[in-house]
Protein backbone atom coordinates (compact mmCIF):
# COMPACT_ATOMS: atom_id res chain seq x y z
CA UNK A 1 0.00 0.00 0.00
CA UNK A 2 2.90 2.36 0.69
CA UNK A 3 4.61 2.22 -2.24
CA UNK A 4 1.22 2.46 -4.58
CA UNK A 5 0.49 5.54 -2.74
CA UNK A 6 3.56 7.16 -3.23
CA UNK A 7 3.83 5.97 -6.96
CA UNK A 8 0.44 8.06 -7.11
CA UNK A 9 1.56 10.35 -5.60
CA UNK A 10 4.28 10.85 -8.37
CA UNK A 11 2.06 10.46 -10.84
CA UNK A 12 -0.33 13.14 -9.86
CA UNK A 13 2.22 15.81 -10.55
CA UNK A 14 3.79 14.68 -13.87
CA UNK A 15 5.95 17.88 -14.66
CA UNK A 16 7.72 18.35 -11.41
CA UNK A 17 8.36 14.20 -11.15
CA UNK A 18 9.98 14.77 -14.57
CA UNK A 19 11.97 17.54 -13.90
CA UNK A 20 13.32 16.06 -10.42
CA UNK A 21 14.17 12.75 -12.57
CA UNK A 22 15.84 14.96 -15.23
CA UNK A 23 17.97 16.63 -12.72
CA UNK A 24 18.70 13.13 -11.02
CA UNK A 25 19.80 11.68 -14.07
CA UNK A 26 21.82 14.55 -15.17
CA UNK A 27 24.24 14.79 -11.90
CA UNK A 28 24.26 10.92 -12.52
CA UNK A 29 25.89 11.49 -15.32
CA UNK A 30 27.92 14.08 -13.93
CA UNK A 31 28.96 11.74 -11.33
CA UNK A 32 29.70 8.90 -13.91
CA UNK A 33 31.77 11.29 -16.22
CA UNK A 34 33.77 12.71 -13.28
CA UNK A 35 34.70 9.03 -11.72
CA UNK A 36 35.35 7.46 -15.26
CA UNK A 37 37.82 9.93 -15.81
CA UNK A 38 39.14 9.79 -12.13
CA UNK A 39 40.00 6.20 -13.22
CA UNK A 40 41.40 7.16 -16.64
CA UNK A 41 43.92 9.46 -15.00
CA UNK A 42 45.09 7.19 -12.78
CA UNK A 43 45.35 4.50 -15.02
CA UNK A 44 47.45 7.11 -17.15
CA UNK A 45 49.69 8.20 -14.07
CA UNK A 46 50.46 4.30 -13.73
CA UNK A 47 51.48 3.73 -17.19
CA UNK A 48 53.77 6.96 -17.03
CA UNK A 49 55.57 6.05 -14.15
CA UNK A 50 55.81 2.69 -15.70
CA UNK A 51 56.97 3.02 -19.36
CA UNK A 52 57.89 6.75 -19.44
CA UNK A 53 62.16 6.79 -20.01
CA UNK A 54 63.97 8.82 -17.92
CA UNK A 55 67.24 8.93 -19.51
CA UNK A 56 70.73 10.65 -17.70
CA UNK A 57 73.75 11.32 -19.46
CA UNK A 58 77.11 11.86 -17.46
CA UNK A 59 78.91 15.52 -19.36
CA UNK A 60 81.61 17.57 -18.80
CA UNK A 61 80.72 20.19 -16.15
CA UNK A 62 79.29 22.68 -18.68
CA UNK A 63 76.73 19.92 -18.91
CA UNK A 64 77.21 19.26 -22.59
CA UNK A 65 77.79 15.76 -23.93
CA UNK A 66 80.51 15.57 -26.07
CA UNK A 67 82.24 12.37 -27.65
CA UNK A 68 85.73 12.34 -26.17
CA UNK A 69 84.73 12.73 -22.24
CA UNK A 70 87.27 11.22 -20.38
CA UNK A 71 85.13 8.80 -17.81
CA UNK A 72 87.95 7.58 -15.49
CA UNK A 73 87.39 4.54 -13.19
CA UNK A 74 86.11 6.21 -10.62
CA UNK A 75 83.20 7.13 -12.60
CA UNK A 76 82.62 4.00 -13.83
CA UNK A 77 82.61 2.65 -9.93
CA UNK A 78 79.92 4.68 -9.31
CA UNK A 79 77.84 3.56 -11.63
CA UNK A 80 78.62 0.07 -11.59
CA UNK A 81 78.26 -0.64 -8.06
CA UNK A 82 80.85 -1.49 -6.15
CA UNK A 83 80.05 -3.65 -3.14
CA UNK A 84 76.74 -1.96 -2.71
CA UNK A 85 78.55 1.88 -3.49
CA UNK A 86 77.23 4.14 -6.07
CA UNK A 87 74.22 4.68 -8.70
CA UNK A 88 73.55 1.01 -9.96
CA UNK A 89 70.40 0.48 -7.62
CA UNK A 90 68.56 3.45 -9.70
CA UNK A 91 70.31 2.10 -12.78
CA UNK A 92 67.92 -0.01 -15.66
CA UNK A 93 70.37 0.15 -18.57
CA UNK A 94 73.89 1.54 -18.96
CA UNK A 95 75.30 2.94 -22.07
CA UNK A 96 78.48 3.40 -22.77
CA UNK A 97 81.24 3.51 -25.77
CA UNK A 98 84.55 3.78 -26.98
CA UNK A 99 85.90 4.45 -30.07
CA UNK A 100 89.38 2.92 -31.56
CA UNK A 101 91.06 3.37 -34.23
CA UNK A 102 92.21 -0.15 -36.00
CA UNK A 103 94.13 -1.96 -38.96
CA UNK A 104 92.84 -4.50 -40.79
CA UNK A 105 95.50 -7.28 -41.37
CA UNK A 106 97.02 -8.14 -44.58
CA UNK A 107 94.90 -5.05 -45.93
CA UNK A 108 96.32 -1.84 -46.71
CA UNK A 109 93.93 1.14 -46.33
CA UNK A 110 93.79 4.66 -46.63
CA UNK A 111 90.75 5.37 -44.51
CA UNK A 112 90.50 2.30 -42.25
CA UNK A 113 87.14 1.87 -40.40
CA UNK A 114 87.04 2.65 -36.86
CA UNK A 115 85.99 0.30 -34.29
CA UNK A 116 83.47 1.38 -31.30
CA UNK A 117 82.91 -0.65 -28.29
CA UNK A 118 79.28 -0.16 -27.17
CA UNK A 119 77.46 -1.58 -23.94
CA UNK A 120 74.03 -1.47 -26.02
CA UNK A 121 72.83 -0.27 -29.31
CA UNK A 122 70.89 2.81 -27.61
CA UNK A 123 74.92 4.09 -27.09
CA UNK A 124 74.88 4.45 -31.12
CA UNK A 125 72.16 7.15 -32.17
CA UNK A 126 72.48 6.06 -35.74
CA UNK A 127 71.03 2.59 -34.92
CA UNK A 128 67.57 4.72 -33.95
CA UNK A 129 64.81 3.32 -36.53
CA UNK A 130 64.33 7.05 -37.80
CA UNK A 131 67.92 6.82 -39.26
CA UNK A 132 66.52 3.88 -41.59
CA UNK A 133 68.99 1.46 -40.22
CA UNK A 134 67.82 -1.83 -39.99
CA UNK A 135 70.44 -4.73 -38.75
CA UNK A 136 70.76 -8.43 -40.08
CA UNK A 137 71.95 -10.82 -37.56
CA UNK A 138 73.51 -14.43 -38.26
CA UNK A 139 71.31 -16.93 -37.25
CA UNK A 140 71.54 -17.40 -34.02
CA UNK A 141 72.73 -13.96 -32.65
CA UNK A 142 71.24 -11.17 -31.78
CA UNK A 143 71.86 -7.53 -29.81
CA UNK A 144 72.26 -9.80 -26.63
CA UNK A 145 75.08 -11.45 -27.94
CA UNK A 146 76.85 -8.25 -27.93
CA UNK A 147 76.71 -7.84 -24.01
CA UNK A 148 79.01 -10.82 -23.00
CA UNK A 149 82.64 -10.54 -23.34
CA UNK A 150 83.09 -12.51 -26.53
CA UNK A 151 84.90 -10.89 -29.92
CA UNK A 152 81.90 -10.26 -32.17
CA UNK A 153 81.35 -7.60 -35.07
CA UNK A 154 78.33 -5.87 -36.13
CA UNK A 155 79.58 -3.71 -39.05
CA UNK A 156 77.81 -1.27 -41.28
CA UNK A 157 76.92 -1.94 -44.68
CA UNK A 158 80.02 0.05 -46.45
CA UNK A 159 82.24 -2.18 -44.37
CA UNK A 160 80.21 -5.30 -46.18
CA UNK A 161 81.01 -4.08 -49.48
CA UNK A 162 84.08 -2.50 -49.14
CA UNK A 163 85.59 -5.67 -47.71
CA UNK A 164 83.61 -8.43 -49.15
CA UNK A 165 82.43 -10.04 -45.80
CA UNK A 166 79.42 -12.07 -45.48
CA UNK A 167 78.11 -12.98 -42.44
CA UNK A 168 80.24 -15.01 -40.14
CA UNK A 169 83.26 -14.38 -41.59
CA UNK A 170 86.71 -13.86 -39.13
CA UNK A 171 88.11 -10.52 -38.99
CA UNK A 172 91.45 -10.06 -37.78
CA UNK A 173 91.72 -6.31 -36.35
CA UNK A 174 94.74 -4.39 -34.89
CA UNK A 175 93.78 -1.51 -32.26
CA UNK A 176 96.26 1.16 -33.00
CA UNK A 177 94.95 3.66 -30.31
CA UNK A 178 91.82 5.33 -28.96
CA UNK A 179 90.31 7.42 -31.45
CA UNK A 180 89.48 10.55 -28.72
CA UNK A 181 92.40 10.00 -26.05
CA UNK A 182 96.33 9.77 -25.98
CA UNK A 183 97.84 7.00 -27.64
CA UNK A 184 98.94 5.68 -23.88
CA UNK A 185 95.28 5.09 -23.31
CA UNK A 186 94.82 2.53 -26.23
CA UNK A 187 94.70 -0.87 -25.84
CA UNK A 188 98.26 -2.64 -27.52
CA UNK A 189 97.74 -3.43 -31.22
CA UNK A 190 98.09 -7.07 -31.02
CA UNK A 191 96.27 -8.19 -34.01
CA UNK A 192 92.31 -9.61 -31.93
CA UNK A 193 90.19 -12.04 -34.04
CA UNK A 194 86.47 -10.86 -34.67
CA UNK A 195 83.61 -12.99 -35.91
CA UNK A 196 80.90 -10.73 -38.16
CA UNK A 197 77.52 -11.60 -36.97
CA UNK A 198 75.33 -8.45 -38.15
CA UNK A 199 75.21 -6.56 -40.60
CA UNK A 200 73.48 -2.57 -40.47
CA UNK A 201 72.06 -2.18 -43.66
CA UNK A 202 71.52 1.13 -44.86
CA UNK A 203 74.59 2.52 -42.33
CA UNK A 204 76.90 3.99 -45.23
CA UNK A 205 80.02 5.11 -42.59
CA UNK A 206 83.12 3.00 -42.57
CA UNK A 207 82.71 1.43 -38.86
CA UNK A 208 82.52 -1.60 -36.66
CA UNK A 209 81.19 -2.41 -33.49
CA UNK A 210 81.68 -5.01 -30.62
CA UNK A 211 81.09 -5.23 -26.73
CA UNK A 212 82.24 -2.28 -24.78
CA UNK A 213 82.20 -5.81 -22.05
CA UNK A 214 85.09 -7.36 -24.58
CA UNK A 215 87.22 -4.26 -24.90
CA UNK A 216 86.97 -3.81 -20.71
CA UNK A 217 88.00 -7.24 -20.45
CA UNK A 218 90.83 -7.04 -22.83
CA UNK A 219 91.64 -3.85 -21.01
CA UNK A 220 92.34 -5.28 -17.44
CA UNK A 221 94.45 -8.66 -18.87
CA UNK A 222 96.62 -6.05 -20.17
CA UNK A 223 96.83 -4.22 -17.38
CA UNK A 224 95.49 -1.02 -18.97
CA UNK A 225 92.81 1.79 -17.83
CA UNK A 226 89.59 1.85 -20.50
CA UNK A 227 87.62 4.88 -20.62
CA UNK A 228 84.12 5.87 -22.22
CA UNK A 229 83.82 8.60 -24.44
CA UNK A 230 80.05 8.65 -23.76
CA UNK A 231 78.12 7.12 -21.21
CA UNK A 232 74.12 7.29 -20.38
CA UNK A 233 71.56 5.05 -18.63
CA UNK A 234 67.26 4.87 -18.09
CA UNK A 235 66.42 5.25 -14.76
CA UNK A 236 65.32 2.08 -13.40
CA UNK A 237 62.29 3.46 -11.28
CA UNK A 238 60.34 6.76 -12.20
CA UNK A 239 58.57 6.75 -8.74
CA UNK A 240 62.47 6.88 -6.80
CA UNK A 241 63.61 10.22 -9.10
CA UNK A 242 63.57 12.11 -6.40
CA UNK A 243 65.62 9.80 -4.43
CA UNK A 244 67.80 9.74 -7.72
CA UNK A 245 68.80 13.36 -7.59
CA UNK A 246 69.31 13.38 -4.33
CA UNK A 247 72.00 10.40 -4.68
CA UNK A 248 73.15 11.65 -7.99
CA UNK A 249 74.29 15.08 -6.11
CA UNK A 250 76.96 13.46 -4.04
CA UNK A 251 78.31 11.85 -7.12
CA UNK A 252 77.95 14.46 -9.72
CA UNK A 253 78.03 17.98 -9.83
CA UNK A 254 75.02 19.71 -11.31
CA UNK A 255 75.28 21.14 -14.76
CA UNK A 256 76.99 24.70 -15.30
CA UNK A 257 77.12 26.66 -18.48
CA UNK A 258 79.74 28.74 -17.42
CA UNK A 259 82.31 26.01 -17.39
CA UNK A 260 84.48 24.78 -19.48
CA UNK A 261 84.58 22.50 -22.03
CA UNK A 262 87.27 20.82 -21.60
CA UNK A 263 86.74 16.59 -21.71
CA UNK A 264 88.85 16.36 -18.74
CA UNK A 265 86.70 18.66 -16.29
CA UNK A 266 84.74 17.31 -13.48
CA UNK A 267 81.27 15.71 -14.34
CA UNK A 268 77.92 16.76 -14.37
CA UNK A 269 74.80 14.53 -14.76
CA UNK A 270 71.97 15.78 -17.15
CA UNK A 271 68.41 13.92 -16.26
CA UNK A 272 66.35 14.52 -18.98
CA UNK A 273 63.11 14.23 -17.45
CA UNK A 274 61.42 17.68 -17.60
CA UNK A 275 58.52 15.43 -20.09
CA UNK A 276 58.12 13.40 -16.97
CA UNK A 277 57.68 15.78 -14.36
CA UNK A 278 55.64 17.97 -16.65
CA UNK A 279 53.14 14.80 -17.23
CA UNK A 280 53.08 13.37 -13.64
CA UNK A 281 52.15 17.23 -12.51
CA UNK A 282 49.52 17.77 -14.99
CA UNK A 283 47.84 14.29 -14.31
CA UNK A 284 48.35 14.54 -10.67
CA UNK A 285 46.38 17.83 -10.80
CA UNK A 286 43.99 16.51 -12.41
CA UNK A 287 43.13 13.65 -10.07
CA UNK A 288 42.68 15.91 -7.24
CA UNK A 289 40.25 18.03 -9.21
CA UNK A 290 38.48 15.07 -9.91
CA UNK A 291 38.75 14.33 -6.50
CA UNK A 292 37.04 17.37 -5.07
CA UNK A 293 34.55 17.64 -7.59
CA UNK A 294 33.23 13.97 -6.83
CA UNK A 295 32.37 15.35 -3.22
CA UNK A 296 31.06 18.45 -4.44
CA UNK A 297 28.95 16.43 -7.03
CA UNK A 298 27.47 13.79 -4.11
CA UNK A 299 26.67 17.61 -2.12
CA UNK A 300 24.33 18.74 -4.82
CA UNK A 301 22.60 15.84 -4.86
CA UNK A 302 21.88 15.61 -1.28
CA UNK A 303 21.18 19.56 -1.71
CA UNK A 304 18.48 18.97 -4.66
CA UNK A 305 17.25 15.91 -2.78
CA UNK A 306 16.88 18.35 0.12
CA UNK A 307 14.55 20.73 -2.59
CA UNK A 308 12.85 17.89 -3.56
CA UNK A 309 11.70 16.98 -0.64
CA UNK A 310 10.42 20.68 0.50
CA UNK A 311 9.07 21.18 -3.03
CA UNK A 312 7.18 17.82 -2.62
CA UNK A 313 5.94 18.56 1.33
CA UNK A 314 4.72 21.82 0.39
CA UNK A 315 2.56 20.49 -2.25
CA UNK A 316 1.18 17.79 -0.14
CA UNK A 317 1.15 19.40 2.98
CA UNK A 318 -2.89 19.71 3.78
CA UNK A 319 -3.28 15.95 2.45
CA UNK A 320 -0.06 15.14 5.28
CA UNK A 321 -1.51 17.14 8.19
CA UNK A 322 -4.62 15.27 7.42
CA UNK A 323 -3.44 11.75 7.61
CA UNK A 324 -1.39 12.63 10.88
CA UNK A 325 -4.79 13.67 12.15
CA UNK A 326 -6.31 10.73 11.56
CA UNK A 327 -4.28 9.16 13.58
CA UNK A 328 -1.35 7.95 10.46
CA UNK A 329 1.73 7.06 12.79
CA UNK A 330 4.64 8.72 12.11
CA UNK A 331 7.01 6.15 11.10
CA UNK A 332 4.46 5.74 8.32
CA UNK A 333 3.93 9.36 6.93
CA UNK A 334 7.88 9.37 7.07
CA UNK A 335 7.82 6.33 4.62
CA UNK A 336 5.61 7.75 2.08
CA UNK A 337 7.30 11.06 2.07
CA UNK A 338 10.46 9.43 1.28
CA UNK A 339 9.63 6.77 -0.40
CA UNK A 340 8.13 9.26 -3.08
CA UNK A 341 11.72 10.95 -3.13
CA UNK A 342 13.40 8.05 -3.80
CA UNK A 343 11.34 6.93 -6.79
CA UNK A 344 12.64 9.99 -8.32
CA UNK A 345 15.56 10.05 -7.01
CA UNK A 346 16.28 5.88 -8.18
CA UNK A 347 14.54 6.42 -11.57
CA UNK A 348 16.45 9.18 -12.43
CA UNK A 349 20.36 7.71 -11.87
CA UNK A 350 18.86 4.55 -13.74
CA UNK A 351 18.30 6.67 -16.91
CA UNK A 352 21.64 8.45 -15.88
CA UNK A 353 23.36 4.89 -15.99
CA UNK A 354 21.87 3.37 -18.91
CA UNK A 355 22.67 7.10 -20.49
CA UNK A 356 26.26 7.10 -19.97
CA UNK A 357 26.28 2.95 -20.38
CA UNK A 358 24.52 3.53 -23.79
CA UNK A 359 27.27 6.05 -24.77
CA UNK A 360 29.93 3.68 -23.31
CA UNK A 361 31.60 5.95 -21.57
CA UNK A 362 31.09 5.05 -18.09
CA UNK A 363 32.70 2.26 -16.81
CA UNK A 364 31.85 2.77 -13.32
CA UNK A 365 27.89 3.97 -14.02
CA UNK A 366 26.28 2.09 -11.66
CA UNK A 367 28.53 2.82 -8.70
CA UNK A 368 27.93 6.49 -9.42
CA UNK A 369 23.55 5.31 -9.65
CA UNK A 370 23.85 3.95 -6.64
CA UNK A 371 26.00 6.96 -5.18
CA UNK A 372 23.26 9.54 -6.50
CA UNK A 373 20.33 7.66 -5.73
CA UNK A 374 21.88 7.33 -1.90
CA UNK A 375 23.05 11.00 -1.62
CA UNK A 376 19.24 12.06 -3.65
CA UNK A 377 17.73 9.70 -1.01
CA UNK A 378 19.60 10.90 1.99
CA UNK A 379 18.38 14.98 1.38
CA UNK A 380 14.96 13.56 1.31
CA UNK A 381 14.93 11.89 4.29
CA UNK A 382 15.98 15.26 6.25
CA UNK A 383 13.25 16.85 5.18
CA UNK A 384 10.50 13.49 5.80
CA UNK A 385 11.68 13.01 9.03
CA UNK A 386 11.41 16.70 10.24
CA UNK A 387 7.98 17.38 8.85
CA UNK A 388 7.14 13.58 10.51
CA UNK A 389 8.97 14.15 13.73
CA UNK A 390 6.48 17.85 14.46
CA UNK A 391 3.58 17.12 16.27
CA UNK A 392 0.10 17.60 15.18
CA UNK A 393 -0.44 20.95 17.09
CA UNK A 394 2.56 22.16 15.67
CA UNK A 395 1.54 21.49 12.03
CA UNK A 396 -1.88 22.51 12.13
CA UNK A 397 -0.53 25.75 14.30
CA UNK A 398 1.80 26.14 11.54
CA UNK A 399 -0.75 26.08 8.57
CA UNK A 400 -2.66 28.88 9.98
Amino acid sequence: MTFRYALKRVLRTPWASLATVGLAAALCVLLSLLTDMRARQERELETVYDTMEIRCTVTSADGVRTDGLQLASAIDCLIYDIEGYGLTDFIFDLDQKVTFVVKLEDKIIEDPPTLTAISSPAAVPAFREEYGVNVEFLAGYSWESMRNDAPLLVVSEAVMETYGLVLGDSLRISIQNALFFPDWLALSDEPRAFRVIGCARGMQTNTMYCSFRFMKTQAELEGLPIYSESASFVLKDNRRLEEFRAAAAEYFQTPDATAGSSAYNSFALVIQDQLFRETVADLTRDIRLSNALVPAVCVLCLCVGVCSGLIGVRARRQELVLMRCVGTPRRRAFMLMLLEQVLLGATGALLGMLGVSAAGQGRSGFGAACLCAACFAGGAAGVAWRFASRSVAALIREKE
